[in-house]
């Protein structure tokens, strides 16, 4: 449901109009299915692990898919003069380490013509073994702090409440049976989260081209 300051309409108020979007790190595609309802968006995308790309290439989200290093590609892309009205990277820098984090947002720049946008946690995030699922491209490798990407000009926004979903927060360590009445809680504290992202555990980054 696309209620005000959720996590769903955090993504699409940063998206904005757009038409073609270029998804770096598409996971198992889910998520993109997930924003991308009732949206007549032309999405291509990029992933490095194979099981997840597969199920991204079956799901019918994306127009064109491809298998592999999301630097390596995109550069690939720009060599052909390949260019999207937005392109998004969710969850993906802090998998990478810095140097390589700072060269994909210099690449993304590149690609868009509209705006850049990029979703990952506030500061450096211990990913546990379990949330790992298999995939060694899960694990955590740097942290990324607010300030960093507003001296890159990005406009920053926060996402998720710290004492709820940070790295020891009540809903990342609580049985997910038990996790409803903090999820409600957390909704409540999202627009304090928005608009003042120091006190939220996530972070979702904008840049006008």
């Amino acid at each position: 449901m696309n209620l005000p300051y959720s996590y769903l309409w955090s993504y699409l108020t940063a998206i904005g109009e757009a038409k073609t979007i270029l998804d770096l790190g598409t996971d198992d595609g889910q998520f993109m299915n997930d924003i991308g309802k009732g949206k007549n968006w032309i999405i291509d995308g990029i992933e490095i692990y194979k099981p997840s790309f597969n199920k991204a290439k079956e799901s019918e989200v994306y127009r064109k898919t491809w298998l592999g290093d999301v630097e390596l590609i995109a550069k690939e892309l720009i060599s052909k003069k390949q260019k999207y009205d937005v392109v998004l990277c969710s969850q993906v820098l802090e998998h990478l380490d810095k140097n390589k984090g700072k060269r994909i947002l210099k690449l993304a720049e590149k690609l868009a013509t509209k705006r850049i946008v990029f979703a990952l946690p506030i500061s450096f995030m211990n990913q546990p073994v379990e949330f790992l699922k298999g995939n060694p491209y899960q694990a955590h490798r740097s942290g990324w702090s607010i300030d960093e990407l507003r001296g890159l000009g990005f406009t920053v926004h926060g996402m998720g409440i710290k004492f709820l979903w940070s790295e020891n927060g009540i809903c990342r360590t609580l049985p997910k049976e038990y996790r409803l009445p903090f999820v409600i809680l957390g909704y409540i504290f999202a627009p304090l989260c928005y608009y003042f992202p120091h006190f939220a555990s996530g972070m979702i980054a904008v840049k006008e081209i």
